[in-house]
């Protein structure tokens, strides 16, 4: 019966990691979707703007999204072991 509570603790821990790594997940992508948005918008407020500087307007998107990309992917990988070890048990 002891054996019993630490694993169940631990699984409850593993369920709350997988929680808090949906939740990273879906912030990451929201924040994407959302600094596009804002980006997007400021280059229909200013076109002038971007054309003295001769830079795309979606030039810091594509810098946002690789990064989001390498994050969504290491939370992935993490979110895949935390899987794993749930299913172990």
């Amino acid at each position: 019966e002891n054996r019993e509570v630490p694993s169940v603790k631990k699984r409850l821990d593993m369920k709350r990691l997988d929680c808090a790594l949906n939740a990273a997940i879906a912030s990451d992508i929201t924040f994407l979707l959302g600094r596009t948005i804002s980006i997007f918008r400021d280059f229909k407020a200013h076109p002038g703007l971007y054309e003295k500087l001769g830079i795309p307007w979606y030039k810091d998107v594509l810098v946002i999204a690789k990064y989001t990309i390498i994050i969504l992917f290491v939370t992935l990988a993490i979110k895949l072991v935390v899987r794993i070890k749930m299913k172990r048990q």
